[in-house]
């Protein structure tokens, strides 16, 4: 702490008045620094709620965007399913019909003398000189007088 010089009537008044306008100044500075620590502090703490409310406005855009992301992928999802149903009802009807239609060129086949049918075939391969393991001549390879 300051010591001041006595006088016959008590401290010196000019030493004590330096000395307060020291302290007055000293204290203006920490008032002044203080207040711009306030200021800062404010600053901060609007910052802090501004991020909060930016924060929450994203996550609620990112719910909504989830949201609309999740219905498109359920909407696509039974529309897939929807075309999936109908396409297997489309194999199984054309697999109903080939069925139908492969029975009826099969009793159409046995109706007919299938022996005979086979019987004429090896005849004619025996006289184009055919094994029944080789391929089938081309017509357009064999001479005029072969062709007859």
């Amino acid at each position: 702490m300051k010591t001041f010089s006595t006088e016959r009537r008590g401290y010196n008044t000019a030493e004590v008045d330096q000395y307060v306008q020291e302290l007055q100044t000293q204290l203006d500075k920490k008032e002044a620094k203080i207040k711009e620590y306030q200021q800062k502090e404010e600053a901060i703490n609007q910052s802090v709620v501004e991020a909060k409310v930016l924060a929450n406005k994203i996550v609620e855009e990112a719910k909504a965007e989830a949201q609309t992301i999740r219905q498109t992928a359920v909407e696509s999802l039974g529309d897939i399913k929807t075309k999936t149903k109908a396409m297997h009802n489309k194999l199984q009807l054309f697999q109903k019909e080939y069925n139908h239609i492969l029975q009826q060129y099969l009793v159409a086949v046995r109706c007919s003398d299938m022996v005979q049918l086979f019987d004429d075939l090896d005849r004619f391969m025996d006289q184009l000189g055919m094994k029944t393991e080789e391929e089938p001549v081309d017509i357009a390879d064999l001479s005029v007088e072969e062709r007859s």
